[in-house]
């Protein structure tokens, strides 16, 4: 199984003690769809997982980027620490 789409972001801050980062993704499910993939947490920790939705891939990318946009108006930075 290969990802669709996969965004990590990250967020460092270290005068305000914030380092978090943002992993998106998009992989196929068992039924024939996708399912969006969010990973988030601590640099350095192992974080939290949880599927947030699924569908053809059209719709979870469309939500990918969105939160994907979010992320980033909220300080988050495109990052190669995947």
């Amino acid at each position: 199984m290969t990802n669709h789409h996969q965004a990590f972001l990250a967020r460092i801050d270290p005068e305000a003690n914030c380092f978090r980062f943002y992993q998106v993704g998009i992989e196929p499910n068992l039924f024939g769809d996708h399912s969006l993939v969010i990973h988030w947490g601590r640099l350095g920790r192992r974080g939290r997982t949880r599927i947030a939705a699924s569908g053809p891939l059209e719709h979870v990318a469309a939500i990918a980027d969105r939160i994907e946009r979010q992320k980033v108006k909220k300080g988050y930075e495109h990052s190669p620490l995947a």
